[in-house]
């Protein structure tokens, strides 16, 4: 299947449209399901196994943020269990828009000094208590100008561009023989 269809080994929804089936896709959501329940779940096989490794491959961007907190504060050091279950509220906050440092700031600012729970307890309820950011407005980009239509010049035959048929530069500029004189 992988040589038939030959899918990008970056792109995990990918690889899993082209070579799995749809017991894999289910234990992918079955994955995810529970790690954003914060349920354990247990896997057995190697189907079991390749279903988490699509799973953990799908939030690259939330793993990544979880990645960097240990360099603002390194008592925010989670497992790889943890970091998936905390994953999809990371990517939540990630599509409103806001940016990883951003986000990484908000989740690490006013920490306590000294932690009573795992960090990914605390971690777990700064996303769930504190409210989600408006999404951003974003005004679509305008239209390029478009530019002004082919014309041909009345003297010389040479195509160009202006909103209005007419001479061409060369022509405008060229001064006129006068056939009166």
């Amino acid at each position: 299947a992988r040589d038939l269809h030959q899918p990008d080994p970056a792109d995990p929804i990918g690889v899993l449209a082209a070579v799995g089936g749809l017991e894999h896709a289910a234990m992918v959501g079955f994955l995810l399901g529970g790690a954003s329940l914060r349920t354990p779940v247990v896997l057995d096989g190697v189907s079991a196994g390749a279903a988490a490794l699509v799973a953990r491959a799908i939030a690259p961007e939330a793993l990544a943020v979880l990645t960097s907190l240990r360099r603002l504060d390194p008592r925010l050091v989670v497992s790889e269990r943890e970091a998936v279950a905390l994953a999809p509220a990371i990517s939540r906050w990630l599509a409103t828009g806001m940016d990883r440092s951003r986000l990484a700031d908000t989740l690490t600012t006013g920490l306590p000094a000294r932690f009573l729970t795992r960090p990914a307890a605390l971690l777990a309820f700064r996303l769930k208590d504190t409210p989600l950011p408006a999404p951003l407005h974003r005004t679509p980009a305008p239209h390029p100008p478009r530019p002004h239509p082919f014309q041909t010049c009345d003297t010389c035959d040479r195509v160009f561009r202006a909103p209005t048929p007419g001479l061409c530069r060369d022509c405008h500029d060229s001064p006129r023989l006068d056939a009166t004189a």
